[in-house]
């Protein structure tokens, strides 16, 4: 993928918009790695699913590193962030899962990489995205304030888009 593909788009100016724009390039990514799989282009395939798993971790770690500490610094119920962080964990065991897809070299080995695992990956990441969309986002803008959300997305973007 162009490096471009790669980046979050810097229109994104509210927590929402700047995370359901890194949803879609997840999801992008997601449906890229299957297109690739099902197509047995695996030196293809080897690229975006190393895309894949680099920019889900950059995922994970730009919330609990930024996103969720500004949230539960306010001292509200840190209940939405606990749930995520379980849900992460659960993403992080889906990716080691995905980690054949790096190297494999024929059709079974792939396929098994995805429905070999408990929850499908796609299903597990829309899940996760559409609870995050749904309660997390708007409860960290309603809690920070346009003023802090906005320098909690400069810094968001600015790790979102490292290389």
């Amino acid at each position: 993928m162009a490096a471009e593909e790669n980046r979050v788009q810097a229109s994104a100016e509210t927590i929402t918009g700047l995370m359901d724009a890194e949803h879609n390039r997840l999801r992008d990514l997601w449906e890229h790695t299957t297109a690739a799989l099902k197509a047995e282009e695996f030196a293809r395939l080897h690229g975006v699913a190393r895309d894949l798993i680099t920019a889900v971790k950059r995922h994970i770690s730009v919330e609990e590193q930024i996103l969720f500490p500004a949230i539960e610094s306010k001292g509200k119920n840190n209940e939405p962030t606990e749930a995520m962080r379980m849900e992460h964990r659960q993403m992080e065991h889906m990716l080691e899962q995905l980690e054949p897809l790096l190297t494999v070299a024929e059709l079974w080995t792939g396929i098994n990489a995805i429905e070999g695992q408990e929850i499908e990956p796609g299903a597990l990441l829309r899940s996760h995205e559409n609870k995050e969309h749904d309660v997390l986002f708007p409860l960290a803008e309603q809690l920070l304030g346009a003023d802090e959300a906005r320098m909690l997305v400069g810094r968001m973007r600015t790790e979102l888009n490292k290389a």
